[in-house]
């Protein structure tokens, strides 16, 4: 199946900075100094300054690979039925001071389990003291998802690489019959080394943490 990493787009003048930090880190108790783990998780609703005063932008995202949609965008998809994804309410403050609530992050909730073994992909270590899990690189991207795993929503992820918001071609089409433009589109053929991860619920919300942490043991 065809599929995209659907990412921020270019020029990065369009990019937003987050304003007041949303994040809480949480310190492991048996690493230290430079190697201390730090388990970061979102808390807080997104606050983001943008550096233009286009608020005909559908799309805004951060540096963090985060990203607001606009009520026009979301209407728009859940009329055509895309899935894999919830909102939760953020606020866009344009360069002219205006102020707009009209915007909510986009959560991805859809799921393509475990990459598959045939990548490259497995665990290495599992640390005692915060759970941090320490995984392989990517040896073959072609080979990277197991699309019996996969729940058919049109956006998901796949463990251990929840920064990326994976879209179906599907869903790519829509976006692009929609005059999305403040977005980009690549194939996950990257140089992947390594990812470290927390908990699951730290990436996606708890219930769904529930019910794909049972399915895939983690």
């Amino acid at each position: 199946m065809e599929y995209h990493n659907l990412g921020r787009p270019f020029p990065e003048g369009l990019m937003a900075d987050v304003v007041e930090n949303p994040f809480d880190v949480a310190l492991c108790p048996i690493t230290t100094d430079i190697n201390q783990h730090r388990l970061i998780k979102q808390e807080k609703d997104l606050v983001l300054q943008v550096r233009h005063n286009r608020r005909e932008e559908l799309m805004i995202w951060t540096h963090l690979r985060q990203v607001v949609v606009h009520e026009r965008l979301v209407a728009d998809l859940e009329k055509v039925g895309i899935s894999g994804f919830r909102l939760r309410p953020a606020t866009v403050c344009f360069r002219d001071g205006k102020v707009t609530s009209d915007y909510s992050q986009l959560v991805v909730i859809g799921w393509a389990g475990l990459a598959s073994p045939e990548s490259g992909i497995h665990l290495v270590e599992v640390c005692a003291g915060c759970g941090m899990r320490k995984y392989s690189g990517v040896d073959r991207h072609d080979k990277l998802i197991d699309w019996e795993k996969w729940s058919g929503d049109d956006l998901f992820i796949v463990w251990p690489l929840p920064g990326f918001i994976l879209i179906s071609s599907r869903g790519a089409e829509v976006l692009r019959s929609l005059r999305v433009k403040s977005y980009h589109l690549a194939s996950m053929r990257i140089p992947i080394k390594g990812p470290c991860v927390g908990p699951l619920s730290y990436y996606v919300p708890v219930d769904a943490a529930e019910k794909y942490g049972k399915l895939e043991g983690l």
